[in-house]
């Protein structure tokens, strides 16, 4: 006699995932000269597809963005401070809301990326990535001011070139003034702070045009 053997089958059963984004990538762009640059709203826009309340979760996985640019994260009912890099959320069955951003450029033209990861809290695999650029251009040569700003961070100091005669401010929180002069255009300057914070940076032309830069420095 032969044996007898059993051929049991086995099937796999893959879950499909909970929810989706409507894109992977959200360009943004604006002007140094803007003080917030937001990504557009309700891009992407994450839908819960799977039936069941859902505990929804952003992680800021990467930031590729100049030292002196900072960003902050929306969803439709919260913003999440500056130095926060994930919040959770409720998503009901067949809703939709939305992660956005906002980025600060403080001044400074410059390209960067900011990357979130979206997922499933209990399922932590059931996840999403979207990548936000966003292209920051000068706005200013338009008004002949300050050409080139560059704050950094590290030392503490800050470089601009005029495009045209006039003058500079830079000043504390306070009121305080930390460094002003006279310019002329094509020069590059400098002012350099001892400690830490927030700054006022004022250009004002030959022309009359005021221009002010806030700078962390």
């Amino acid at each position: 006699m032969f044996p007898a053997f059993a051929i049991i089958l086995c099937s796999i059963a893959v879950k499909a995932q909970s929810f989706t984004v409507s894109t992977n990538y959200v360009s943004m762009s604006g002007n140094s000269t803007d003080s917030d640059i937001p990504s557009a709203p309700w891009t992407p826009t994450i839908t819960n597809t799977s039936g069941d309340t859902l505990q929804i979760r952003w992680v800021r996985v990467e930031e590729n963005i100049p030292n002196y640019w900072r960003s902050s994260v929306c969803t439709q009912y919260f913003c999440a401070s500056i130095p926060d890099d994930s919040l959770t959320w409720t998503l009901l069955p067949g809703d939709n809301d939305m992660t956005y951003i906002h980025i600060y450029p403080y001044g400074n033209a410059d390209t960067g990326n900011v990357v979130l990861k979206i997922y499933n809290v209990d399922i932590p695999s059931d996840s999403a990535r979207v990548m936000y650029h966003c292209d920051v251009t000068t706005g200013i040569d338009e008004h002949n001011g300050v050409s080139f700003i560059h704050a950094d961070l590290f030392s503490h100091e800050v470089k601009f070139s005029p495009a045209e005669s006039g003058s500079w401010t830079l000043v504390d929180v306070s009121g305080k003034t930390i460094a002003s002069a006279e310019t002329q255009p094509g020069e590059t300057y400098s002012a350099s702070v001892t400690e830490s914070g927030v700054y006022f940076f004022t250009f004002i032309s030959e022309s009359g045009f005021v221009e002010i830069h806030k700078l962390i420095l």
